[in-house]
């Protein structure tokens, strides 16, 4: 079937027009281009949605209105899943259900780059490094006041032990490289998963009004409830003060730093003493820099899709995903030339996949040639 007969099958399942027959293979047609574009929906809800703007988009296409403009109304992710599989339309509609397009990225030599794993490093407050990749299940240290333990899946426990014999608070840090990810419970009950290139200093138990961690990079935190002693998350230029409630810190300090409310309230303190007050869907940032602090509404779900298992982009530009990209990979990479206009990218695609299935759908959605020779990666314009 040709690209003139596709189209023309498309336009009457728009119209309603199509025969049961027809209508089939369309349906058919847009699961297969659905699947090969790399981008995974999220749930039923979620597909359903891409597909109603699929198809708009689709209608614009066939009407001669060509740029993919974003709809202020819907996430970017859900325009961008819609741009991958109109690339499909537009460049290669010949391919029917079930044929495979060329998905092979332009350059790539050395060992494949596998995926980040579990991987941590844990100082404890007497200077001893253990590394947490290397050791079984069970207890790692324990003292008179605290038992560490390193459970399965990755996570390690505090257990802060009734009978205590010193007031003595150590420091104890917890450190992510690139490649890596891991989960704690503090010695309060607290959980909280570090994303890749992350360091977590905190005491080996909580004493005092207050329980105060520091955190540079990513973290996940579902906080253990206290009303009398409230948790407070130190980053660089502000605090976050809470008692109880889930929320996402990004403070990775190349573009901007972000915390997200997922449920409950937190407070946000700035070093200008500025304080301000989030509620749920709501996150605090401020930009690299500047002492200015904002408010806005985001979607939760693209902002703690790390954690879930996938990347989820959202109207990002194409360095700001390739910094994601780099951590989780532990690659280093570089862009040469400019783009001729500004592009901004959208999606959600797999963490356990391959680097260079990711990079292929880049160079599918941009327009740059990709080479990786080992773990560099060049992305020229």
């Amino acid at each position: 079937m040709n690209k003139e007969s596709i189209n023309a099958l498309v336009e009457k399942y728009l119209n309603g027009t199509s025969s049961e027959e027809e209508t089939v293979w369309v349906e058919k047609w847009l699961d297969e281009r659905s699947k090969k574009s790399g981008w995974d929906w999220r749930d039923e809800r979620h597909q359903k949605e891409v597909q109603k703007e699929i198809f708009k988009r689709i209608d614009d296409e066939l009407s001669g209105f060509r740029p993919l403009k974003r709809n202020r109304f819907l996430p970017v992710y859900l325009l961008t899943a819609a741009a991958v599989l109109l690339i499909g339309l537009v460049v290669g509609l010949w391919f029917l259900p079930g044929q495979k397009a060329n998905q092979e990225l332009s350059y790539a030599t050395g060992k494949p780059v596998k995926p980040g794993t579990k991987a941590a490093t844990l100082q404890l407050g007497n200077g001893e490094v253990i590394y947490l990749d290397d050791k079984a299940t069970g207890v790692l240290n324990h003292s008179d006041d605290v038992r560490i333990s390193k459970m399965a899946g990755g996570i390690i426990q505090y257990n802060a032990l009734k009978s205590i014999s010193s007031d003595k608070i150590v420091e104890n840090t917890l450190s992510i490289p690139r490649g890596g990810q891991y989960q704690i419970t503090l010695s309060d009950g607290t959980n909280v998963w570090l994303n890749s290139e992350t360091k977590l200093i905190y005491p080996n138990r909580f004493t005092g009004k207050e329980r105060r961690v520091k955190v540079v990079g990513e973290a996940y935190f579902d906080v253990a409830k206290n009303v009398d002693h409230p948790f407070i998350v130190g980053i660089e230029g502000m605090d976050i003060r809470v008692t109880g409630t889930e929320f996402n810190v990004s403070a990775y300090k190349v573009f901007e730093t972000a915390t997200t409310l997922i449920e409950g309230s937190v407070e946000i303190h700035s070093q200008r003493k500025l304080k301000m007050k989030l509620s749920p869907g709501q996150q605090a940032y401020q930009m690299a820099g500047k002492p200015e602090i904002g408010k806005r509404l985001v979607d939760v779900n693209t902002v703690i899709s790390w954690k879930k298992g996938y990347f989820s982009f959202d109207y990002l530009s194409l360095e700001e995903v390739m910094n994601e990209i780099s951590r989780w990979y532990d690659i280093d990479y570089k862009i040469v030339g400019k783009a001729t206009k500004q592009e901004k990218l959208g999606g959600t695609f797999s963490r356990e996949k391959s680097i260079d299935e990711l990079l292929t759908y880049i160079e599918q959605l941009v327009d740059v040639k990709i080479v990786r020779k080992e773990r560099s990666v060049t992305i020229m314009y």
